[in-house]
């Protein structure tokens, strides 16, 4: 099996055609007003639908390497859209020498993501967690790079604002962290 990265890596590719920009810039793009979904040209407003995003991952606090481990990442899943997001689930996953400890009210799976049911979001409705970061036993520096993918039932108009990554590192020294990936 694929590890957790390259999954949510796997179905970014599969979910956009051509190569777009994913994160936080991208999740008020469509607006607060919902997304027109082609069907009716939105005149009547029945041409809105739920369009979930990562509106918010980012550390708490303000990190400057040498970073302290373990870490706490805060993620917001948004319904910037003008219906019910029904089914709306967060996949959050690590690549590098660090580790999910825990995220509240998520679960994890035997593969290191950890999953949260986050049920319906009403339009303009949030939802936060935070997730905890650890460094592996041993390491005493490294990068590493959290993934966030949202999703919800049914289609999404726009899969931009759905996957975000936070960029971290520990045991490096002399530099702030913020805006240094940006």
């Amino acid at each position: 099996t694929e590890p957790p990265v390259a999954q949510v890596e796997s179905l970014v590719r599969s979910l956009v055609a051509a190569p777009q920009s994913f994160g936080a810039d991208a999740v008020y793009a469509a607006g607060t007003e919902g997304v027109d979904d082609g069907v009716d040209g939105g005149i009547d407003g029945s041409g809105f639908v739920p369009d979930v995003a990562v509106k918010t991952l980012s550390w708490i606090g303000d990190p400057v390497a040498p970073m302290p481990m373990p870490q706490y990442s805060r993620v917001d899943v948004a319904n910037v859209g003008r219906e019910d997001a029904e089914g709306t689930t967060l996949q959050l996953t690590i690549s590098g020498p660090a580790t999910i400890v825990d995220v509240q009210g998520c679960e994890p799976d035997n593969g290191g993501a950890w999953y949260c049911d986050i049920g319906t979001l009403a339009p303009g409705a949030d939802w936060a967690t935070v997730a905890e970061v650890d460094s592996f036993p041993g390491f005493d520096s490294g990068s590493f790079d959290l993934y966030a993918l949202a999703s919800s039932v049914g289609e999404d108009p726009n899969l931009n604002d759905n996957f975000d990554v936070l960029h971290g590192m520990f045991g490096a020294s002399g530099f702030p962290l913020d805006g240094l990936f940006d």
